[in-house]
């Protein structure tokens, strides 16, 4: 298993690996220009999407409904269905 986290500006993502299945907890904020310089949408393009691509299995974990931990999942939800 493996543990990854992303650095999504506000909140965290923090994605667990183990075979084909992934969970992701919590998807940061949608709404700011990441440290990276790309915005939220790109960087789930270019990067969270073609890394998790070929999981078979996903699942969603939120561990509260503030917005810097919930708003991107709509995003990821949109872009990787």
């Amino acid at each position: 298993m493996r543990i990854e986290v992303h650095n999504v500006g506000y909140g965290e993502c923090i994605v667990l690996c183990g075979g084909d299945e992934i969970l992701m907890s919590d998807c940061g904020s949608s709404n700011i220009k990441l440290p990276c310089g790309m915005n939220f949408t790109d960087y789930v393009k270019t990067v969270v999407i073609p890394r998790y691509a070929g999981c078979g299995e996903r699942s969603f974990l939120l561990t509260h409904c503030h917005r810097d931990h919930s708003c991107g999942l709509r995003h990821i939800l949109k872009l990787y269905p």
